[in-house]
């Protein structure tokens, strides 16, 4: 097994290798992608959700990462 390093990879990277080591089920690393690091990034904007006053940022996918992670890349 290879190991990716933050030298040389991306967050999609980072994501798509713990999804390989089946550590985390694909929703758990969707979920910690683009709800939970935002708000541990910024703690005080309400970021990641769909709610009344939320700061709202959308991206369109060609398929669901739900399905394949790759659909991040």
């Amino acid at each position: 097994m290879s190991i990716v390093t933050d030298s040389q990879a991306t967050v999609v990277d980072e994501v798509l290798e713990l999804e390989s080591l089946g550590v985390y089920e694909r929703g758990e690393l969707l979920r910690m992608l683009v709800q939970d690091t935002p708000r541990w990034i910024f703690p005080e904007r309400r970021l990641g959700a769909l709610v009344a006053e939320a700061e709202a940022s959308f991206v369109l996918l060609a398929s669901n990462p739900l399905e394949d992670l790759r659909a991040l890349t």
